[in-house]
């Protein structure tokens, strides 16, 4: 009896039985507490300063709080970049940090920093200092309804009911911030010898809520306050002012027109044409995507019967369906590759030993759950995907000993003692093959960027099942192969059984070893073979016949439009323009002859990135599921921009397929330099270009000309009056921005008042010549007597990267008729040159796609060179040798052939998830060389020569071999044939691993033993170079 852990686990009667139950349960609890979601959760490193100037154009905004914020904060410890955006009143900055840095201390850093920024202009509002969070979305709801009046209450309803739900992440949008606008006339003010300052004084002086302290504290205390806020408008309205000339006390009501009304520029929501807003649900970091729409969907079923008539509740833009959906794909294709695998062992083992290596892959699936929860992981797309790529890789432990337990007991050992000896003989390289299986997955796990933190699950969830696989290799199966075999001992195999075996055998000893022995005595036209394909393949990849996408990119059931018109133009005509664009798609329903739209929320006076003005729009449109229609989200786009009319002023219409993925755009270009419009015209430039190559769309940039601008100065008559540049500016400020008297809350909505000249001055440019500016003296003279104004042009928005001034070009790419970095070499070659060499640019550099595909490929390049450093270390150590592991590290370049070849038969590009395949395989091959050199090295020791031996191993071997490969692409063969477009976010991957191993086979089969045979004879030469080198001279003679 052999002493320790495996034989006490073989020997007992429950013990087996008592491991396998623990790891079930594990796994059990497990899957009760890990939360459900899209992707893995990771955090953003990014610190984003924000301050508001109102009425400062965006150059003012950039000279006088971007630029001396960004000087102060450029030398922060760990800082990766440095972005910001100055646009009409608001200043952004982003500060991104790099991965492994202390958010929190990187906070505390910003906001000393910025508290230390002592010159910038004083009129400015109080910096903020935010530390970006991700909240992933749940799904959103959209009130329509006649009037926005009468959906402003219900709204803010929902939205408490929606809280005492537990859903506190709630974003609203379509609910306009109001303000009481007190509208005074300029010559009403000038006759009451009045200032506007001087009425918002007034206003704060008489409107307010004063705290008195306390009285009659020897009696009964009481608090003592006044309650003088005014919040309504007829509030207002009484308020007094002043007393004519004949005593009568002057109200607002008797000089002024007061409303309350939305503040001007407040972007409104439209869905389907009608009047509506949105309430967004938000999941919390450690909610349940699943759990969260659950209670949602639940309420929204209990109050669409409360509604008003005419008020319609609309649920869209739902990603918790795509969790659901992802989770019931995955444990689909789990399941399918599941019974696959078992069909596999069930043909090729005995029917006993066959279920219980097949018991071992949930078994050991279900650890590993554990594991994954022990780590804070998460259950998600890729999380779940990797659970299917584990089930044919686990296996494959279990499988190479359940096979070596048959061959001795057909051999003529106990069922005791074949399944002992096969778990002690097994140890040795199972152990070292799951060791290599962990050191190719560990590099991954130093991958940077979105991607790979987003991928990182992978590699964790194979690590984990992989040594739950070899735990419950050794100690849970030794033991059911024991009773396996024993029960086979007393019931004779069955007729078919019978038949295979021998075919087997027939097979494996005739032409199979005929065809591995020819190999190894043909070792040098074998190698050539396999070199030429390896030539073929790399031909592939140089021949640009297979292209790099870092991230594919399937189609989402809906689109975005961006609607800009030139700055300044009136809401109303880009209502009109957006009323014609969904009637362009309705259009392209009805051509289409399906239904196609489910919805469309239209946004008047914001856009899809954030940008405010009444020039600008946005569109979402909710598309039927892909799987309901014909039509591709790329065909939709097409039709709907040629049948959507442009009317003059119309500066941009781009239709966006939102496609998800955790990389930037396809193409995002930036030119930097001096000059804001040499800048704009290489814009220009680059994106004529890029409208002109197939394939590409969505081209815009993020800068954009701004309104006309009025640039006002003191003449000398007003210098000479004693007026001040100063003051000038903050009567125009008051007249035109308004003066902010105070701000209260009703209802849940925050409400300004502002005192500011009447809207049919302020909207006509004829007033500027006629109002009136009060001078020093107490006198008022028009403003054309004191000041002088000059007309320029200016931007929208000006950005900044790494310090210098920029723009950003924007685009997609239809993968179907181009690559993402064909597109960026073009532009590098053919038009950039020309770009750069403007007066005002200083340079370009690629960000989005490109800045991710560096960065994650430069990890990769680290990343391969010390997964194949460990795992020579692995094999060194196992096979005591230097030479040896070079054997089996040599077929790893040949085992790509197969995976670049399948690429290209499926028309696949290669992405970041086809590497992380191709790092899967080379720990797959290795687990199979590692066996044939362990026998092979035996049967050299036993005397048989070294080609003899090389194909012995083989042929023992070859059922192991086979079957795990044949196991592994099993497993996730269901995914390769899914039809559901969120499976081909996957596909490149399982190409990788499912051709890659094909191919492998046929190489572990035939070349390895080739390459063991030349490898052995050089050894043999080498070793006696060696022993003539250090054996002692005699007679002078060596």
């Amino acid at each position: 009896m052999r002493p320790g852990i495996i034989s006490s686990f073989v020997r007992h009667p429950v013990a087996p039985n008592l491991a396998m139950a623990v790891m079930i349960l594990a796994g059990i609890w497990a899957l009760s507490q890990l939360t459900r979601q899209i992707l893995p959760t990771f955090e953003l490193s990014v610190v984003r300063v924000t301050v508001n100037w109102p009425g400062a154009s965006a150059e003012d905004v950039q000279l006088a709080v971007t630029q001396p914020l960004e000087d102060q904060l450029r030398g922060q410890d760990a800082l990766k970049s440095l972005r910001s955006t100055s646009r009409e009143g608001l200043s952004e900055i982003s500060l991104e940090f790099v991965e492994d840095a202390d958010m929190g201390q990187a906070l505390d850093e910003v906001k000393q920093q910025v508290a230390q920024v002592r010159n910038l202009p004083p009129t400015v509002e109080e910096p903020v200092v935010t530390l970006l969070a991700r909240n992933e979305p749940v799904a959103r709801l959209v009130l329509t309804g006649a009037d926005l009046s009468a959906l402003r209450p219900l709204v803010r309803g929902f939205e408490r009911e929606l809280r005492g739900l537990g859903l506190a992440r709630i974003e609203i949008e379509g609910l306009p911030e109001e303000e009481i606008a007190i509208q005074i006339d300029s010559r009403r003010l000038g006759e009451l010898q009045l200032s506007l300052q001087d009425v918002s004084q007034r206003v704060r002086e008489f409107s307010t809520d004063i705290p008195a302290g306390s009285v009659g504290r020897a009696d009964a205390a009481r608090q003592l306050r006044s309650l003088d806020q005014a919040r309504s408008v007829d509030d207002f309205l009484a308020l007094p002012l002043l007393a004519d000339e004949q005593g009568r006390l002057l109200t607002l009501a008797d000089v002024a027109q007061i409303e309350r009304r939305a503040r001007a520029d407040e972007p409104l929501l439209f869905v389907n044409g009608r009047p509506a807003a949105e309430l967004q649900v938000l999941r919390a970091e450690t909610e349940d995507a699943i759990d969260v729409a659950e209670r949602l969907l639940a309420w929204v079923e209990r109050t669409r019967l409360t509604l008003p008539a005419g008020m319609e509740l609309l649920v869209y833009d739902e990603p918790w369906r795509q969790v659901d959906e992802r989770i019931d794909l995955m444990v689909e294709n789990a399941v399918g590759g599941l019974v696959l695998v078992a069909i596999a062992l069930f043909v090729f083992l005995n029917g006993r030993v066959a279920f219980w290596v097949a018991v071992g892959i949930p078994v050991s699936v279900m650890a590993g759950l554990m594991a994954l929860k022990l780590f804070g992981g998460s259950l998600n797309m890729i999380s779940l995907f990797a659970m299917v790529m584990a089930l044919g890789i686990v296996v494959d432990d279990a499988i190479v000993v359940g096979e070596e337990a048959m061959t001795r007991y057909q051999a003529g050992a106990k069922p005791l003692e074949a399944a002992e000896q096969a778990a002690y003989r097994m140890l040795g390289p199972v152990m070292a093959a799951s060791l290599t299986t962990v050191a190719a997955f560990v590099p991954l796990m130093t991958i940077g960027g979105a991607g790979g933190t987003i991928l990182f699950a992978i590699p964790l969830i194979m690590i984990c099942v992989v040594l739950a696989s070899l735990a419950e290799c050794f100690l849970v199966l030794p033991g059911h192969l024991r009773h396996s075999l024993e029960a086979s001992s007393r019931k004779p195999p069955s007729r078919w059984r019978l038949k295979f075996d021998t075919a087997w055998e027939r097979f494996r000893c005739g032409p199979f070893r005929a065809a591995v022995q020819a190999a190894v005595r043909e070792r040098g036209t074998t190698l050539a073979l396999a070199v030429g394909g390896l030539v073929v393949a790399i031909g592939l990849v140089a021949g640009g016949r297979l292209e790099f996408t870092l991230f594919p990119q399937p189609d989402n059931s809906s689109l975005q439009t961006l609607i800009r018109f030139a700055a300044g133009t009136p809401q109303a005509r880009v209502a009109d323009f957006a009323s014609d664009a969904r009637a362009a798609l309705a259009a392209v329903e009805a051509e289409a002859g399906e239904r196609l739209v489910e919805l469309d929320v239209t946004r008047l006076g914001v856009d899809a990135r954030g940008n405010r003005g009444s020039n600008l729009a946005s569109m979402r449109v909710q598309l039927v599921p892909q799987a309901e229609r014909s039509l591709a989200n790329a065909d939709i786009i097409r039709r709907w921009r040629a049948l959507t009319p442009t009317p003059g002023g119309l500066e941009s219409f781009v239709i966006l397929n939102t496609t998800g993925g955790p990389h930037g755009n396809d193409i995002e270009l930036n030119i930097t330099g001096t000059d804001p419009e040499a800048l704009k015209a290489a814009s220009e430039m680059t994106m004529q270009a890029l409208r002109g190559i197939a394939g590409v769309s969505g081209v815009r940039d993020d800068m954009a000309w701004g309104k006309e601008q009025l640039i006002f100065s003191l003449s000398p008559s007003g210098e000479a009056l004693g007026l001040t540049a100063d003051a000038l500016g903050a009567q125009l400020r008051a007249a035109f921005q308004g003066e902010l008297v105070q701000v209260f809350q009703d209802r849940g909505d925050s409400v300004e008042v502002r005192v500011l000249v009447s809207d049919p001055e302020r909207d006509r440019l004829a007033t500027l010549d006629t109002l009136p500016i009060r001078l020093p003296s107490g006198e008022t003279t028009p403003l054309s007597d004191v000041a002088t104004l000059d007309y320029r042009r200016g931007f929208e928005s000006l950005r900044r990267n790494g310090g210098e001034l920029s723009v950003q070009i924007s685009a997609d790419v239809d993968e179907r008729l181009n690559n993402n970095n064909a597109v960026r070499e073009l532009l590098a070659a053919d038009v950039l040159p020309a770009v750069t060499a403007l007066d005002g640019v200083n340079g370009y550099n690629f960000g989005g796609d490109a800045e991710s595909q560096q960065e994650t490929l430069g990890d990769v390049g680290t990343a391969l060179p010390l997964a194949l450093l460990l795992i020579y270390i692995i094999l060194a150590w196992v096979f005591q040798s230097y030479l040896w592991p070079l054997a089996v590290l040599s077929i790893v370049p040949f085992g790509l052939v197969g995976a670049l070849f399948g690429h290209w038969l499926l028309g696949v590009d290669l992405t970041l998830m086809s590497i992380f395949g191709l790092f899967g395989l080379i720990g797959i091959v290795i687990n199979d060389s590692i066996i044939l050199v362990s026998v092979f090295r035996e049967l050299t020791a036993r005397g048989l020569s070294v080609a003899e031996a090389a194909a012995e191993a083989v042929v023992r071997r070859s059922r192991a071999v086979i079957l795990t490969s044949i196991t592994t692409v099993f497993g996730v063969m269901p995914v390769l044939f899914d039809g559901d477009l969120q499976a081909q976010f996957l596909r490149p991957l399982v190409t990788s691993l499912a051709f890659g191993l094909l191919f492998a086979t046929f190489l572990v089969l035939f070349l390895l033993p080739a390459l063991l045979a030349m490898l052995g004879a050089r050894r043999g030469g080498l070793s006696r170079l060696r022993d003539w080198l250090l054996t002692p001279a005699v007679d002078g003679r060596a």
